[in-house]
């Protein structure tokens, strides 16, 4: 029986036993309230519309911080990867007051980084191909890890500060390989040669 039946039932059986002088009180049962949200066509399609329009958000700001993290110069990363990070470009300070011993810092031009260990064998033939074919200047590979990512830096050319390092880097970055139109450098820039460990 419904409640609202029920209720009548009771309300009647009151009055009548008023009428016949014996009132009972009628106890009344608790009712749970139950609140139904129901949404029509319109109140949907207006919820999936704003559902939609933060999903695209989130995808957008996802987005931008993914294309404007790295900041600076862009560096030929092969893979997908993210470059080391990079010393900013800068005369060096003068040698006086390096202790004897310790190698005044030194600047090199990052020609490109490759990274992960699958590449390392691209890296030294490009080195190869750039210090016997190409002549240039001190061609040296670097195996740096950082973030847990192994990365093959490869620098041309030595100079004690980053100023002497300008006419290599505009030859470096113009350069493209034997063979090919593509130039691979159109990224290098100078920057601090890693310490070599003994």
């Amino acid at each position: 029986m419904a409640p609202r039946k029920r209720e009548l039932l009771d309300v009647l059986r009151q009055k009548s036993q008023e009428a016949d002088g014996r009132a009972t009180p009628v106890a009344s049962e608790p009712r749970a309230v139950h609140f139904r949200f129901r949404f029509g066509p319109s109140q949907r399609r207006a919820w999936l519309r704003v559902g939609l329009v933060l999903l695209w958000a989130v995808l957008v700001v996802w987005l931008i911080q993914v294309l404007f993290s790295g900041g600076g110069d862009p560096v030929s990363v092969p893979d997908g990867g993210t470059p080391p990070a990079r010393t900013e470009q800068g005369t060096a300070a003068p040698a006086a007051g390096v202790s004897p011993g310790v190698e005044a810092p030194a600047y090199g031009v990052l020609a490109i980084t490759y990274l992960g260990d699958s590449q390392a064998q691209t890296a030294k033939r490009i080195g190869g191909i750039l210090q016997k074919e190409l002549q240039y200047p001190d061609v040296q590979l670097h195996r740096t890890e950082e973030r847990g990512k192994v990365f093959y830096e490869l620098f041309v050319g030595r100079a004690p500060d980053s100023a002497a390092l300008a006419p290599l880097l505009d030859k470096v970055r113009k350069q493209s390989l034997p063979g090919e139109t593509r130039k691979p450098f159109e990224s290098a820039y100078v920057r601090q040669l890693p310490s070599i460990e003994p």
